[in-house]
């Protein structure tokens, strides 16, 4: 196979690419020993979040933080309920920035002293692990399926969360200062796996929807009534490995979600994460905008089941969409064209408040060459009805020795009404050159997913 690439007059040296590296674009798939169990991240039959697809694009950003509402969180090892305590959770817990430990002062002047970590409005304050008694695995498993880092730890409570690299805030128990804690200090989203509901809690949730903060609950357990927060709140249901619902249905729902953990409670810090997900690849977004993204048709798969909501959470459909980014792909022909790049457009984009939807103006096409390695050049402006272009500068030919594929990538360029303009900051780029493989398939590998 070497020989006959070398026989070729456009090819300078050839040797074949190992079969053992990760490729320059695709799913990113985690050592944890775990993550073959949780199959809601990815899932031989599919009924999964594609979050190995999504971590291609952002695993998180830790300056994007979920509240999570589920009980108290174990954050140090050893003491009560020691098997309950995880590094790859609490290694992952937001640290009030404007706060001293242990002084006993109210530095940041929000009302709560030494709120490090959170506040427990269930008497303990900053204590968040709760005392002796208390029950720490509800509350550190929903940690869990929303942050736990990915690391190589094999422990009972370790597993991955949908944004591994965000953070998150403990906020133990659901009274209404609890939603109004974490929405004034800056949590991006917030979830919610208790039980109570009514007009006092959805004034709340509207109060801190309207601060910036998004609100993901669980739809309740078999048997129970669907929990729902209108007109802000984000109700889950759950599904299992079949798809079978494991929750109450109706039209209070508004996505379904897989869990590995068979229980709803762990349904929506799911959600959360691929909230934080979004927010971390786009943190211009505000929260009409990644509610809007998150229940729009386009961000989900498929779901037939009853009550169902908007269909079944797709990390990656939901961040692609929450970049503004077209979906690209590379149409190489043989040896010596020029490369075609063609894309799907992605021209609707919810504005920052209802009523403001911003207009895509065109597209800005972009090339990194190999003598170039960190730096893209725009080459090309085309207007947003635009679908392809030809690179009329670059000509396909084999990738040699240790030579830096040629990239591109693709941007939208959108305006408000009030024409101010933003670019989409994340992009999705191909792989020019040729791998090694038979003449009959000398065409280029179109990847898709990477970040750069």
């Amino acid at each position: 196979m070497k020989t006959a690439y070398e026989s070729n007059p456009l090819v300078r040296a050839a040797d074949p690419i190992p079969t053992n590296v990760t490729p320059l674009c695709g799913p990113f798939y985690p050592n944890d020993p775990k993550f073959s169990s949780l199959w809601h991240l990815n899932a031989s039959n599919d009924v999964d979040i594609n979050a190995p697809e999504a971590w291609a694009w952002t695993q998180g950003s830790s300056d994007v933080v979920i509240a999570i509402c589920g009980g108290h969180v174990k954050l140090t090892p050893g003491g009560p309920d020691p098997n309950v305590y995880s590094p790859d959770v609490a290694g992952n817990v937001w640290i009030n920035p404007g706060e001293i430990p242990g002084n006993n002062i109210d530095d940041e002047g929000n009302g709560y002293v030494d709120d490090i970590h959170g506040w427990d409005f269930d008497g303990h304050g900053a204590n968040v692990e709760g005392p002796p008694e208390a029950d720490r695995g509800h509350g550190t498993a929903c940690a869990k399926n929303a942050i736990a880092a990915i690391d190589n730890s094999n422990l009972s409570y370790s597993g991955i969360g949908s944004a591994p690299e965000c953070r998150f805030m403990a906020v133990p128990f659901y009274w209404i200062n609890s939603v109004i804690y974490a929405a004034e200090n800056g949590a991006a989203v917030m979830s919610y796996s208790y039980g109570a509901s009514g007009s006092v809690y959805n004034n709340a949730v509207s109060d801190a929807y309207k601060m910036g903060m998004l609100f993901c609950n669980v739809a309740g357990n078999p048997g129970t009534p669907i929990f729902d927060f209108p007109p802000y709140g984000i109700s889950v249901k759950h599904i299992d490995q079949n798809a079978v619902p494991y929750a109450p249905t109706g039209p209070e729902i508004d996505i379904a979600t897989p869990s590995t953990d068979a229980a709803s409670s762990f349904a929506a810090p799911i959600v959360a994460g691929v909230v934080a997900l979004m927010k971390s690849i786009n943190p211009n977004l505000s929260q009409h905008q990644l509610r809007a993204l998150l229940l729009d048709p386009t961000s989900v798969d498929p779901y037939n089941g009853i009550g169902a909501g908007i269909g079944r959470t797709s990390a990656l459909k939901a961040i692609r969409n929450a970049s503004g980014s077209p979906v690209l792909k590379i149409v190489a022909g043989n040896p010596g064209d020029h490369p075609v790049i063609e894309w799907t457009g992605n021209n609707s984009f919810p504005g920052p408040s209802p009523g403001l939807p911003p207009v895509l103006v065109e597209y800005l096409i972009e090339r990194r060459r190999e003598e170039y390695e960190n730096c893209f050049f725009e080459i090309a402006t085309v207007s947003a009805s635009t679908t392809s272009y030809t690179d009329l500068e670059e000509i396909v030919g084999y990738r040699c020795c240790n030579q830096l594929p040629t990239l591109y990538r693709v941007k939208g360029t959108w305006q408000y009404p009030t024409n101010t303009v933003f670019f989409s900051f994340i992009q999705r780029t191909g792989n020019l050159h040729l791998q090694w493989r038979s003449r009959e398939e000398q065409r280029e590998s179109a990847f898709g997913n990477k970040t750069v």
